[in-house]
Formats: structure tokens, sequence, C-alpha cells
């Protein structure tokens, strides 16, 4: 008989007969499924067949390793829980502009410049934080802004005029 070919379960020279029968020492290891070990009597040496589809082989075909079996499905995913981040009011650019004209122009004598200049941004910081409340504060600096930059532009008119 051929070395390369394993003889066939429906061969003449050999039939199968479960491991069992066999007094030949068995491999360690588990056979993969549907396989089982039958003595060749006429080479004195053991081959292969599976039975569901009536292959046979020379090499002993093992069962998988537990890390090539399927694995579980993994868990399902965490549900994403939105989180409101709060918004921390910033103090308005507009509103602390106003206050800053104002200061500038009552110490340095240009209110007549600096107070209108201040008035508009005053005006323009409550507007920006009359609209977007959660967002903006300094109302109190563009109050200020406004007051200071008023009573400062009338000062300088009252000086320019008399």
């Amino acid at each position: 008989m051929n070395e390369a070919n394993p003889p066939f379960a429906t061969s003449v020279v050999a039939t199968p007969v479960p491991v069992s029968v066999v007094t030949s020492t068995v491999v360690p290891g588990e056979l993969a499924s549907g396989w089982m070990e039958v003595k060749d009597p006429g080479l004195d040496r053991s081959y292969y067949y599976n039975s569901n589809t009536g292959e046979s082989v020379w090499e002993r075909p093992t069962a998988a390793p537990a890390y090539f079996q399927k694995l579980p499905p993994p868990p399902p995913a965490p549900v994403l829980q939105s989180t409101v981040i709060p918004i921390v009011p910033v103090t308005s650019v507009k509103a602390t502009a106003s206050m800053i004209c104002s200061i500038i122009g009552t110490c340095t004598g240009t209110g007549l410049i600096l107070g209108p200049v201040a008035i508009g941004l005053g005006v323009a910081g409550i507007r920006e934080i009359n609209r977007n409340p959660d967002r903006y504060k300094g109302a109190c600096q563009a109050y200020t802004g406004i007051t200071l930059g008023a009573i400062t532009t009338i000062a300088c008119i009252i000086l320019i005029t008399y």
C-alpha cells in the first residue's frame, strides 16, 4: 500500500474499527468532531477516518485549541448618558471696556472723547448680557461705564463752555 495516501474506509485491506477496540497507544489530545482512529493491519499503523465526510488522513486531526473556538459575544456597549456641562457666565468684554473707558476719560480729561465711547460700549454690553444671560454677566460694570461716561462727558462740556 502507498505510504503517501492512507487507505479508505471502504478498502479491502482495512476496516474502520473504533479506537476503543484498537490496542495501540492513543496520542494525547482530543480528536476533532466526527473523526475516529483506525488501525491499518497491513502497515501496523493508525490513520484517521471522518465518518461524516468519508475523508481519511495519516495525521491526527485534533480539536481546535480553546483560543480558536468561538468566543462568546462581547457585552453590550454601555449606554452613554448625556451630561449637561453648565456654561459658566463670563463677564462681557463690552461692559468691562465701557467701565475702563469711562475711568480713563475721567482721570485724563479726555471725557469728551472717551465718555461717548464708554456710553456706547455700556449699552452694547447691556444688550449682550440681556440676550444671553446664561453666557454673559457684568451688568454692573456696564451701568458704571454708562453712568461715569455720561457724567464725564457732561463735565467736559461744562468746562469747555465756561
